[in-house]
């Protein structure tokens, strides 16, 4: 038999009819949220049994679905910011699940206690990932978020190699190749930079290309020496390694 906590036994209360007698048993239809007091006796052909002690217990739902606020992208990994659902389900959080999945086998991991971000490692560069995060109280995991829109980590571009100088009337005719890694899958290239310098310094600062093509005119050059240095990008990340070359702008 149970009722509200805020009812009592003078009052109709359901019942639960168990046959054959077996423990423990599913009490069902409850109201999340709501304290319920139970109590239980035996029956046999003679009659009833004396009921027992009352025990009194909380219902428990499944907590809502967070919602994503913000997807990060770095190298082999995302970070996920999230706010809280808006049922607990009558128990309080106590963990949450991120999951990330680029078509094949999910990524998951687990923060442990109700912190509201997390970094999912172990992620392959180049590859869009969607996200999605759930909820946990004392008994239930919840429904999973709805899923972000795709991100994707990327790594640091490699160095351009073989550049070439052919010089013009006020600079240069620069071509290079592409680095060997370009910090994802191959087609993650981003635009270029170059650099010019001279025996004084800096001549021009490093300047986009504005195009993820290995060649590129500079100009505005006066007559004598220069080192130009090139470096790539992608949408995350500008290269570390740079090619370098010397050249003259002819008198």
């Amino acid at each position: 038999q149970r009722r509200l906590s805020t009812g009592s036994w003078g009052t109709p209360a359901d019942v639960t009819i168990v046959d054959p007698a077996t423990s423990p048993t599913v009490v069902s239809s409850l109201t999340p949220n709501l304290t319920y007091v139970f109590r239980v006796r035996a029956v046999n052909a003679v009659g009833n049994g004396a009921w027992s002690s009352d025990m009194s217990e909380k219902a428990v739902g499944v907590p809502g679905a967070p919602t994503i606020t913000t997807v990060t992208a770095a190298s082999g990994q995302l970070t996920v910011n999230w706010t809280a659902p808006a049922s607990n389900g009558g128990s309080a959080i106590t963990d949450y699940e991120v999951s990330a999945t680029d078509g094949g086998t999910p990524v998951t991991a687990m923060t442990g206690d109700t912190s509201l971000t997390l970094d999912v490692g172990g992620l392959t560069n180049g590859a869009d990932y969607t996200v999605t995060v759930r909820a946990k109280n004392s008994d239930f995991w919840g429904a999973f978020s709805t899923g972000s829109s795709p991100h994707t980590p990327l790594g640091v571009p490699g160095a351009p190699t073989v550049l070439t100088l052919t010089p013009t009337a006020d600079g240069f005719t620069a071509t290079w190749t592409d680095p060997a890694d370009d910090g994802g899958n191959g087609d993650d290239l981003g635009n270029y930079q170059y650099r010019v310098e001279d025996v004084a310094g800096v001549v021009v600062e490093w300047t986009t290309t504005a195009s993820s093509t290995p060649s590129y005119t500079i100009t505005g050059l006066d007559p004598h020496d220069y080192i130009v240095k090139v470096r790539a990008t992608n949408a995350l990340h500008t290269g570390m390694g740079t090619a370098s070359q010397t050249g003259t702008v002819p008198t």
